[in-house]
């Protein structure tokens, strides 16, 4: 059986960008967050929440549910990891 690295919410939010065409620094801009912000969540150094998958849903398109779903597989393994 071959496995295939789990889809991360930063790898979501990367290809978001990239289907609609936009640069980290003008989806940062759209968003009213700093390019850092944007950044950590890209490399899933800082947690998608609902609010700002809504938010990144309603200013740059896709669906929430695309962010959402990975951050909280993401969040489950480390509260697996942790216990």
């Amino acid at each position: 059986m071959q496995t295939h690295p789990a889809r991360t919410p930063g790898t979501a939010l990367k290809d978001l960008l990239e289907k609609n065409q936009l640069k980290q620094s003008e989806a940062a801009k759209k968003l009213e967050i700093s390019e850092a912000l944007l950044s950590l969540m890209i490399k899933d150094k800082a947690r998608i929440t609902t609010d700002m998958a809504v938010k990144i849903e309603r200013v740059i398109g896709g669906s929430a549910d695309q962010l959402v779903y990975p951050q909280l597989v993401a969040d489950l393994a480390k509260a697996r990891e942790a216990a």
